[in-house]
This record gives structure tokens, C-alpha cells and sequence, in this order.
């Protein structure tokens, strides 16, 4: 294979791939004549990003189909590093994941990971309480001291809402319900944060 890649979009914006190596930057030099001619200078940019990977020195590859995007993990230099190639199209991500296999000869294995997606809701709604708290318990206290507290300006009916709610409940009352709906909200989270295995396909 000799594929010049192109995507200006992503962090690696050039990639080349023979059957030797594919040499990667994260510039991108439009076309594959000025991209060669760079990498083979010997000057380099001080935040310049280069890496020529070696297949039989890559060790792992985990493919995010949904984005036509795969990271390689490999070794360069001694050092055990990482990267993330976006590709333009599915059909041009599968082909060069389907190149790569074949010349690491890596095997297709199936890992449990935990899925971001699988806690998500939960995590906002626990973060939401622990603010919403705080901020009732602010307006409480104020209140107690006998200031005054701004609702006018952006969000004022919001700010009438906690205001309210302060007055209602008194700092102590805040303390006690906030610490109780919070609790059970965190239970939430982490027992979808247990249940949230996904299986993920990779190459190692």
C-alpha cells in the first residue's frame, strides 16, 4: 500500500502508509511530495508532532468505528507512546485497519470497558443537587442575618426560586435535605457507574 491521507480537520492531519511504516504529523503539507520533503528534513518545528510507526512495533490498535478513527499504540525510540488517526471515511478507515492487521498480525479481542454514556445522567443530575444546595444554603444564610439578597438582573426568576426555598427551609433544613437527596443521588451514580460495562473490540 502507498496512501496519502489528508484530513485537516483532525489532530493528525497527514498520514502516510507503505508497506514498510505509516509516518504521521500533525500538519498538514496538502500534498504527499511536501509532506515527504519535510519529514525527511532534518529540521523540525519545536511543537511539531512526527512519529514514523514501524508495524511490527505496534501493540495495540482500538478502533471507534463511529468516529472512522482508531488509536495505535506503539513503541518508538524505546518509549511506548500513542496516537489517534481520523479518517475521512468509513471505507477508507476500514481499509487501512484491515491493512494494519494483516501486517502486525494482531488478534481481534473483546475487553469490558466502562462507558462515560452509562452514568452520564446521573452524574449531571448529583452535580446539579450539590449546586442547587449550595446555593439555597448562601441565600439561607444571608437570610438568617437579616440581608438582603439580589434577585433582579439575568435568571431573576430563578434567583426568587432559591430565595424561597431559603427562606422556607433555614440553612439547618437545607443542610439535612441537600446531604439526604444528594446521597441518593450518588447511590444512583455509582450503582449505573457499576452496571455500565460495555464490550470494546480491539486489536492487541
Amino acid at each position: 500500500m502507498d496512501k496519502f491521507i489528508i484530513n485537516p480537520t483532525a489532530l493528525i492531519k497527514n498520514i502516510l502508509i507503505t508497506n514498510n511504516y505509516i509516518r504521521i504529523t500533525d500538519e498538514d503539507y496538502k500534498t504527499k511530495d511536501y509532506f515527504l520533503e519535510k519529514l525527511n528534513s532534518a529540521k523540525k518545528g519545536i511543537l511539531d508532532t512526527i512519529h514514523q510507526i514501524e508495524y511490527e512495533k505496534i501493540l495495540k490498535v482500538v478502533p471507534f468505528t463511529k468516529e472512522n478513527a482508531f488509536q495505535i499504540f506503539f513503541n518508538e525510540n524505546d518509549k511506548n507512546k500513542k496516537t489517534y488517526l481520523k479518517f475521512n471515511t468509513l471505507e477508507e478507515f476500514n481499509e487501512v485497519l484491515n491493512f494494519i492487521i494483516t501486517k502486525t498480525h494482531l488478534r481481534k479481542d473483546l475487553v469490558k470497558i466502562k462507558s462515560f454514556e452509562s452514568y452520564k445522567t446521573q452524574l449531571i443530575a448529583t452535580s446539579m443537587s450539590i449546586l442547587l444546595f449550595v446555593l439555597i444554603y448562601i441565600d439561607a444564610l444571608h437570610v438568617e442575618k437579616g440581608e438582603i439578597v439580589d434577585t433582579t438582573g439575568r435568571r431573576s426568576g430563578v434567583k426568587k426560586m432559591l430565595l424561597s426555598l431559603a427562606e422556607t427551609l433555614g440553612t439547618t433544613n437545607t443542610i439535612i435535605l441537600g446531604a439526604i437527596i444528594t446521597m441518593i443521588l450518588a447511590v444512583w451514580t455509582v450503582t449505573a457507574y457499576k452496571k455500565g460495562n460495555t464490550t470494546k473490540e480491539i486489536y492487541i
